[in-house]
């Protein structure tokens, strides 16, 4: 069956030959007038919220909009906006190609653990006196994409203030979890970083850790290591998180039947597929689809 889940969300890109984009939030959303969908993005996206009031939805959590607060959405995230109301704050998309080369060098590797696939913290709160320093950065962002009119090394600022933002923004993630940064080679890092790409490109037709192993050039011993040092999970459980979170986003917003996703996700059975979707979530895709109604 030739179906691909992926083309089933309705998706939201980037017009044109941007890579990056910064703009201040308008102040009243309304869901029927924007015509908004949930909708998946072909680019990562930050949502600062300075005040107002509001809620957005990602993937199946409803969000409440919270002041001196980021909203991270990853590529591939569902995401919605329902509603606000006096908004003031920030909106920047930014395609994976727009970092400098730098930013896939750092710890985790940004993209991955703070605007992955399968991201599990959406929500930052910023608390004083940090707080300006995040407006100021912002600031500085907005001026420099659509007021400087200096094109001298105007990407490149644009660039090295992003990786300024996401470096804190990782910080902050990592300080709230209690987690130690782990000191890596770079090496390292970008296998990493490779790994999660590669899932994030093959994960719905090769279930196999061997062809990643095989794709990356890497013995099974030195990838399982490395995934558990940055993750504290295996290759293999890595791959099935993502093949589980993509079937729950599909059960959620697609009419397609479980046995439609099964085969859009490379199972080449369905009982299995929801044998092992019930293990993973307690529910069998029918019981989750009809309890989400």
């Amino acid at each position: 069956m030739n179906y691909n889940p992926k083309l089933k969300i309705p998706q939201q890109n980037l017009l044109g030959k941007k890579n990056f984009l910064i703009k201040p939030l308008l102040p009243f959303i309304n869901k029927e007038v924007l015509d908004e969908k949930p909708h998946k993005h072909n680019f990562q996206e930050i949502i600062f919220i300075k005040s107002g009031t509001g809620k957005h939805l990602i993937d199946d959590n409803t969000y409440v909009l919270v002041p001196s607060t980021f909203y991270l959405i990853g590529k591939g995230q569902v995401h919605e906006f329902i509603e606000g109301a006096n908004l003031e704050g920030f909106l920047i998309r930014f395609l994976d190609n727009f970092l400098p080369p730098s930013g896939l060098n750092t710890h985790h590797s940004l993209n991955s653990t703070l605007l992955g696939s399968i991201i599990s913290i959406n929500e930052l709160h910023i608390e004083n006196p940090e707080v300006a320093y995040y407006e100021s950065l912002l600031s500085n962002l907005y001026y420099e994409f659509s007021v400087n009119k200096i094109d001298y090394a105007k990407t490149q600022i644009i660039q090295f203030l992003l990786l300024a933002l996401l470096t804190k923004l990782e910080r902050r993630m990592r300080s709230l979890s209690k987690e130690k940064i782990i000191k890596t080679v770079d090496n390292d890092t970008k296998l990493y970083h490779s790994f999660l790409l590669l899932i994030d490109e093959n994960y719905f037709k090769e279930h196999a850790i061997q062809f990643y192993v095989n794709e990356l050039r890497v013995n099974k011993r030195k990838l399982g290591s490395i995934c558990k040092a940055f993750s504290k999970k295996t290759p293999k459980q890595i791959l099935n998180e993502r093949l589980m979170v993509e079937a729950k986003r599909m059960l959620l917003y697609t009419g397609n039947s479980s046995k439609e996703i099964a085969f859009g996700l490379g199972y080449e059975d369905p009982a299995y597929f929801s044998r092992f979707f019930k293990k993973y979530y307690g529910l069998s895709p029918r019981e989750f689809k009809l309890g989400s109604v």
